[in-house]
């Protein structure tokens, strides 16, 4: 049995939620569409997008909560 830390379950999880599904996918399927065949064109995208989602998701978490502290610190 292999167990994560809670970090890595959540780098996981943010990283095939919203990275893959939400940034590169859409992107792979415009480079199949537009007939790209390297490799090194859909790794590249890869990379990219999944920073970006990864980055997108922990931006969007961290708004979350800093409304519900500052909606909660206001009652």
């Amino acid at each position: 049995m292999q167990f994560w830390s809670l970090q890595d379950n959540y780098l996981r999880i943010i990283t095939y939620k919203t990275a893959f599904y939400t940034f590169y996918l859409p992107v792979a399927s415009g480079l199949v569409l537009a007939g790209e065949t390297r490799q090194e064109a859909y790794d590249l995208a890869q990379q990219i997008c999944v920073e970006m989602g990864q980055y997108f998701q922990v931006r969007d978490i961290l708004f979350f909560f800093r409304f519900v502290f500052i909606t909660y610190r206001r009652l």
